[in-house]
C-alpha cells in the first residue's frame, strides 16, 4: 500500500511546491578515521580484529573541539560493518560524541586529498 493513497488527491498539491531552505554556506561534517587516529592501532589488513586499542587523549580533545565549534564528526573507517556494534560501543564507552559511523572505506596505501588534515596537527578545525 503506498501512504499517499490515505490523502486526497486535492490535498498532495494544496502543499505547493517544495521549497527546500537555503544551504549553509559552510560544511559541518568532519570525517575522522578510527584505528591509529582515535585509538591506538590494532587492526591491519594481516590482523583483522575486531578488539580495538585504547583511546589516543589528544585525538579525543581535538574531536571535543570540532563538536563544540559546531562541527559533526562521522568516524570513518576501513573496518567492515560487522565492527559496527563495537565501534559504537567504543565511542560510547570512551564518551567520544560522533553523529555517524561509516565502514568500509577504500584501503589505500596513502589517502591524498586537497581538504586532508593530518592527525598530528594541533588542531582539526578545517582551515
Amino acid at each position: 500500500m503506498i501512504i499517499t493513497e490515505n490523502i486526497k488527491e486535492s490535498e498532495q498539491w494544496e502543499r505547493g511546491k517544495f521549497k527546500p531552505k537555503p544551504l549553509g554556506a559552510v560544511l559541518i561534517w568532519v570525517g575522522v578515521d578510527l584505528d591509529g587516529t582515535l585509538a591506538t592501532p590494532l587492526w591491519t589488513p594481516d590482523n583483522p580484529t575486531s578488539e580495538i586499542g585504547d583511546p589516543i587523549p589528544s585525538a579525543i580533545k581535538k574531536v571535543q573541539e570540532l563538536v563544540d565549534h559546531g562541527y559533526k564528526v562521522i568516524v570513518h573507517t576501513s573496518r567492515p560493518w560487522t565492527d559496527y556494534q563495537v565501534i559504537e560501543q567504543w565511542l560510547v564507552h570512551y564518551g567520544i560524541p560522533f553523529k555517524e559511523i561509516q565502514c568500509g572505506k577504500p584501503l589505500y596505501a596513502a589517502y591524498v586529498d586537497d581538504r586532508a588534515v593530518h592527525a598530528e596537527e594541533s588542531s582539526w578545525l578545517p582551515r
